[in-house]
């Protein structure tokens, strides 16, 4: 626990001393309205000690750790409240989001199953739904081979938030809570700055921090999520939540420009929606579209990925919706054009892991395809911010188990290999020609001897217990297999990859394993 939150805690505790469940839990609610989630959990958790509303109180304690990006800890109060005759079904719904950032799936199904048959929201009823017929897509990712290669930043990591990283002047731009001497009252942390990274080359990831500059980073408020474009002298950034108002839609982009070696006083930009939630800006290639995310009117639900164009004066304008294949009922955000056209964004809405995974749409003949990095990149938990150092370098950041603190930034290598390619692989099970409708007998110490075209003998072993063998086999290629047994007779069959290799564009993944099923029986 930090200094802040322990004040706090202190300061709440000698408060609430003299203080009804009714009174606690009206302060507790002042406090969640101007998302303050951290000081309004103690006010209700304080209530709940009185014999307040559990159902209710439950609920509200849930809700404060979940929108502040905390379901783990929310998970327990979502069960008490369900538990404790809770009337609003959501509880349902985002305890099944919980679960499923923890990686327990089956259980997450049957809440969402529940929450598809009693559901009342129409948004949430239609992603439970989602989520119940893409059940068995899990296991399919979890069983996939990956081509990325990740690793910890934890050298530049602290136990507070790292995330939004950017590769910019031959370092990383940041966005972190380190330092900071105020808390943060929605999540008990640190308020963020803008932060850079040099590396040394000593070690992997190795190298010093230190903030950005003093005229963009404030003591009271978040700065978040820095691009450039313009030749690098135009840079627009995040700042929100200074306490003041509802630190949901207190958050807006802004500008600044590089001049003599000096980045100018931040202008509000004229694309912010005074009454939404605009952040996480992030320019294309050339410079002249800024792509960023907002929960403005006219979105397909939650947070969406929304464009803008820039003009030679760095004026925005002609404000887009990026369409509901990319913007769906959950949060889109996050946003990252690399040069070759493809557009990264983080989703909690389009089916994954867990918590926001990161996706990439790409245009083909067909259309607008939209795909899940998967593993390693995406976990159960939320997983974000990801961009390109080069062609097969990168970063992105995540708050799964095993990191340093809240958020942490990892960094990537993509070996992913540059074209289609396919194995070939021959296997069988050995059993005795039996009688239509006799179980099956193992011809377990079978010998068997696999020969090429050129009659070399490539595979010799005597078959284990479960009677099968498997090997590799090239394409357009002649075999011959012999299996011998005492008291059986010996059989010799032919096999043959002639004519059977499968064309490059009918391949469906990179790495793809071709297998010939081959059963053999002895008499």
């Amino acid at each position: 626990m930090s200094i802040n939150k322990f004040i706090l805690l202190l300061l709440i505790i000698s408060f609430s001393a003299c203080q009804t469940p009714k009174s606690l839990t009206k302060k507790g609610d002042k406090k969640y309205q101007i998302a303050a989630f951290e000081i309004a959990i103690e006010f209700y958790k304080k209530a709940l000690e009185k014999s307040g509303d559990k159902a209710s109180l439950n609920y509200k304690i849930a809700d404060s750790y979940r929108i502040s990006n905390r379901y783990k800890e929310a998970i327990p109060f979502y069960k008490n409240a369900i538990e404790a005759g809770f009337k609003e079904d959501s509880a349902y719904f985002y305890l099944a989001q919980g679960l499923k950032n923890e990686r327990e799936y089956l259980n997450a199904k049957n809440y969402f199953e529940k929450y598809a048959s009693v559901g009342t929201n129409t948004m949430l009823k239609k992603r439970a739904k989602l989520e119940v017929d893409n059940y068995d897509k899990i296991n399919e990712w979890l069983n996939t081979e990956q081509y990325f290669k990740i690793k910890n930043c934890d050298y530049l990591n602290t136990e507070g938030t790292e995330y939004a990283p950017v590769w910019k002047y031959n370092k990383l731009f940041f966005t972190t809570s380190r330092g900071q001497s105020k808390m943060y009252q929605a999540t008990g942390l640190g308020f963020t700055d803008i932060w850079t990274y040099t590396f040394d080359g000593i070690d992997v990831n190795s190298g010093f921090a230190k903030p950005f500059s003093e005229l963009i980073n404030q003591d009271d408020t978040h700065e978040a999520c820095m691009n450039f474009a313009m030749n690098d002298k135009v840079a627009v950034f995040a700042k929100s939540n200074n306490g003041k108002k509802n630190g949901t839609q207190n958050t807006d982009l802004f500008l600044t420009i590089l001049k003599d070696g000096i980045w100018s006083q931040p202008q509000l930009l004229s694309i912010n929606d005074p009454d939404a939630w605009d952040s996480s800006p992030v320019f294309s290639y050339d410079g002249k579209t800024l792509y960023f995310s907002s929960n403005r009117l006219g979105g397909k639900g939650g947070a969406d990925i929304w464009k803008a164009t820039m003009n030679n004066n760095g004026e925005f304008y002609n404000v887009k919706n990026m369409g509901n294949q990319i913007n769906i009922s959950g949060n889109e955000i996050f946003p990252y054009a690399s040069t070759d056209g493809r557009l990264f964004f983080a989703s909690d809405g389009h089916f994954g892991l867990g918590g926001l995974d990161i996706f990439v749409a790409s245009k083909d003949s067909t259309g607008l395809k939209i795909e899940n990095l998967g593993l390693p990149i995406n976990s159960e938990a939320d997983d974000f911010g990801f961009i390109y150092k080069n062609a097969t370098e990168g970063f992105f950041a995540s708050n799964r188990k095993g990191g340093k603190g809240d958020d942490d930034i990892y960094s990537f290598m993509d070996d992913t290999p540059s074209e289609k390619v396919a194995f070939y692989t021959l296997k069988g099970v050995v059993t005795e020609d039996e009688e239509e409708g006799k179980e099956e007998k193992l011809m377990v110490g079978a010998h068997i001897v696999i020969l090429n075209q050129e009659e070399i003998v490539i595979y010799d072993t005597i078959l284990g217990e479960d009677a099968t063998f498997k090997i590799g086999v090239e394409p357009e290629k002649n075999y011959s297999i012999i299996v011998d047994k005492e008291n059986y007779f010996t059989r010799r069959e032919a096999f043959s990859t002639v004519g059977r290799t499968v064309p490059k564009s009918a391949l469906k993944k990179y790495v793809n394993e071709i297998v010939f099923d081959m059963p053999i029986e002895l008499d």
